[in-house]
């Protein structure tokens, strides 16, 4: 159980830590109402030398803190309900994709 809690928490890390990079990388800087290639977001995180450091050390931190640290169930609860937030920035995101690809044919 305890490698699920770690593998749990370092996602969350990462799936904020993301969307912070994300926003501060480049979202904050566009101008309102500006799209973004899918292709922009892919060179920002799964070819970026920068996230997987970022991946490697949310998983070291998961696995720290859940090894060394006592954390309350109420906690747990609380992770689980805000994971609910990148999920389904992820499932919109996977979703306008899908549905680009069938309006290009």
């Amino acid at each position: 159980m305890e490698i699920v809690k770690s593998l749990f928490l370092s996602i969350w890390l990462l799936s904020f830590g993301t969307i912070g990079y994300l926003y501060f990388a480049l979202i904050r800087k566009l101008p309102s109402g500006t799209a973004i290639s899918s292709g922009v977001y892919a060179r920002y995180t799964v070819f970026s030398p920068v996230w997987w450091i970022g991946l490697v050390l949310c998983l070291a931190l998961g696995f720290g803190i859940v090894g060394r640290v006592h954390v309350k169930p109420i906690i747990w609860v609380a992770l689980v309900v805000t994971e609910l937030l990148p999920v389904g920035v992820l499932s919109l995101f996977l979703i306008l994709l899908v549905k680009v690809k069938e309006a290009a044919r």
